[in-house]
C-alpha cells in the first residue's frame, strides 16, 4: 500500500493532514510550499508574481543568484486568513507583539535562516544590532526596517529576477 493510498479515505480521495507549525517558526521555506500546495518550484515562482503569495521575503545576501525566500506559513496554509493582513500586522505576527529586544540566534529560527546568515547580514551592515561576545541583539525596530526592505513586493523586482536566471545556464529560478 502506498503512503497515499494509506492516507486516503475509503472513496479513493485522500483526506487532509492535520499539520500544526511551531508559533515560532511564522516563516517557511520553498519546499514547504511546494509539498503543502503540491505545486513546483516554478510554480510558486508564478504565485509570488502573480501576487497570489504576498507575504513573500527574498533573503539572499548578494553572494550568488540563489535566492533565499521565505513565505508567510498563515498566508501558505490559510490564504483566505492573510490576504486582509497588513504589513504591520505581518510583522507583528512575526516579531510577536510586544517584544523589543531578540538575539540573533531567534531571529534565525523565525526567518529560517542559518544562524551564521544573521551574523552575515550583521557584518555587512544589513542589519544593525550589538556584539556581546558571541551573541548578537537586534533590536525591534532594525528587524522591522531589515523586514521591510527584504519583502519581495514588485512583480518587476520578480520579472528582472526571472530575465536575470534565464540568461544563465539553466531557465529555471533557483530557490532554497
Amino acid at each position: 500500500m502506498s503512503f497515499t493510498e494509506h492516507l486516503g479515505s475509503h472513496s479513493g480521495r485522500p483526506q487532509a493532514l492535520r499539520l500544526a507549525v511551531a508559533e515560532k517558526s511564522v516563516l517557511v521555506r520553498m519546499d514547504s510550499v511546494q509539498t503543502f500546495r503540491g505545486v513546483d518550484a516554478e510554480t510558486v515562482f508564478g504565485m509570488v508574481e502573480s501576487g497570489a503569495l504576498r507575504w513573500v521575503w527574498d533573503f539572499n545576501n548578494g553572494e550568488g543568484k540563489i535566492r533565499q525566500l521565505r513565505f508567510l506559513a498563515l498566508e501558505v496554509f490559510t490564504p483566505e486568513i492573510a490576504q486582509r493582513l497588513t504589513l504591520d500586522q505581518v510583522l507583528k505576527i512575526i516579531l510577536g507583539e510586544s517584544r523589543e529586544s531578540f538575539r540573533g540566534a531567534e531571529i534565525a529560527h523565525r526567518l529560517r535562516l542559518t544562524h551564521p546568515s544573521i551574523h552575515h547580514f550583521y557584518h555587512d551592515g544589513h542589519l544593525g544590532g550589538t556584539l556581546a561576545g558571541k551573541t548578537l541583539h537586534l533590536s525591534r525596530l532594525t528587524l522591522e526596517t531589515f523586514l521591510r526592505a527584504r519583502l519581495v513586493r514588485e512583480p518587476e523586482i520578480l520579472t528582472v529576477a526571472l530575465a536575470v536566471n534565464s540568461q544563465s545556464e539553466t531557465r529555471n529560478p533557483k530557490f532554497v
